[in-house]
């Protein structure tokens, strides 16, 4: 028989079966489809979500995010951080929601809407949104696709706000502000005291399967050799999972086989 233990835990002799039936085994997060769907759709409306880069290596982009993440914070916004280079599964979760909102939106709407997500800006100096107005993107009316989404970028209550330049200006000028406002999402955020004890606030801690090593070791039950090694289903790309504290399940992509809850 075959066992799986963490790469990082055997040579403390643990010893934990990747193909167990308990509670904490990665199967028994999933859900049908339609369940899931439903309730991540319905999650999804009651929450502010704000999607960046940690990559500085383009200044402008990381300089952005920075700003509209520090304005989020002063306003007291209570807002889930989606890192897009920490985690595929972010990226592409930004991906679906563009498309999502192009095309409810329809072709035919202006560029101010999420079809705008074309990943270069346009040539002319976007018009910087007038206070007191919702904010709206800029850019070229081509298709959205994983490699061209802008960031940061952010939706509130399942609605698409605003990304890149434009959002960085509204942040600026005070429009963000005022939607904010309209929305009643002002003052909700936790004070730092009372951040979430599990990850202070992080979002994300350790996997506590592999201990961020990302590897499981295949062993024999009976001989205890090593027949050989596999990924870790129950982190991210880099050894993290979601808090199960403070991210809604609906949220999260870790827990489960690469993605189940």
């Amino acid at each position: 028989s075959l066992g799986a233990t963490p790469r990082s835990a055997r040579s403390g002799g643990a010893l934990l079966s990747s193909r167990s039936g308990g509670s904490g085994g990665p199967d028994s997060h999933r859900r049908g489809p339609d369940s899931a769907r439903s309730a991540a759709s319905e999650g999804w409306t009651s929450v502010v979500v704000l999607y960046v880069t940690s990559v500085s290596a383009v200044r402008v982009t990381a300089g952005r995010c920075q700003r509209v993440r520090q304005t989020l914070a002063n306003l007291g916004v209570e807002f889930l951080e989606r890192d897009i280079s920490m985690a595929t599964a972010y990226k592409d979760e930004l991906a679906r929601r563009v498309a999502a909102t192009a095309a409810a939106k329809g072709k035919g709407d202006a560029i101010t809407s999420a079809a705008a997500f074309s990943g270069e800006e346009s040539e002319k100096e976007p018009k910087k949104p007038s206070s007191g107005k919702p904010p709206t993107s800029v850019g070229s009316s081509s298709g959205s696709s994983p490699s061209e989404l802008v960031v940061p970028c952010l939706f509130v209550d399942d609605a698409f706000v605003g990304s890149g330049e434009a959002l960085d200006l509204s942040a600026h000028d005070g429009s963000l502000n005022a939607l904010l406002e309209e929305r009643g999402r002002l003052g909700r955020a936790r004070a730092e005291k009372d951040a979430c004890l599990s990850c202070a606030g992080r979002r994300l801690v350790i996997c506590d399967r592999c201990d961020g090593s990302m590897r499981w070791l295949l062993e024999d039950k009976k001989t205890g050799a090593v027949l050989g090694e596999r990924r870790c289903p129950w982190c991210n790309e880099v050894g993290m999972q979601e808090c199960r504290t403070c991210v809604p399940a609906f949220a999260r992509t870790t827990g489960g086989r690469r993605g189940g809850r």
